[in-house]
């Protein structure tokens, strides 16, 4: 049974830990120190690889749940149109190399985040297949778009 929570992380975790809910899906880092310290045990992560943070967590696929990839993801998005100094590809560029930076780098991934600094064609392809698959998702589950 599906039990909504207010709060993200904090009210998911705290419902297992107290036993009113048997599981939950959360982000890595926010549970971490929870697997870390033994609170909470990792049954599997829903990328499509293993996540370095957690390399002995299989994947849902490994776990034998077919195509399950889930992902929480973040993007740098404008209006169409957008420019600076006429030259768009130069602000790409540095939002690309400063995702690259080894700090950065090093930040996302104490997160669990893995870095993928690419061209707005390819995030506009992933968006678009991501919005196809939870469409498709939404319509085999009778779920009405408000």
């Amino acid at each position: 049974m599906h039990v909504p929570y207010k709060g993200a992380l904090r009210g998911r975790a705290t419902g297992v830990l107290g036993g009113q809910v048997q599981m939950f899906f959360g982000d890595i880092g926010g549970t971490l120190p929870l697997l870390r310290d033994g609170a909470l045990r990792a049954l599997a992560v829903s990328s499509e690889r293993r996540n370095a943070l957690l390399p002995d967590v299989p994947t849902m696929m490994e776990s034998g749940v077919p195509d399950y990839v889930v992902l929480t993801y973040i993007g740098v998005v404008a209006p169409a149109g957008t420019r600076e100094n006429h030259h768009p590809a130069s602000s790409i560029a540095a939002i690309n190399e400063s995702l690259v930076a080894p700090e950065v780098t090093a930040a996302f991934a104490k997160l669990g985040a893995e870095v993928q600094p690419g061209r707005p064609e390819d995030f506009g392809a992933f968006l678009a297949a991501e919005t196809q698959k939870w469409s498709t998702v939404a319509r085999s589950a009778s779920i009405k778009v408000e």
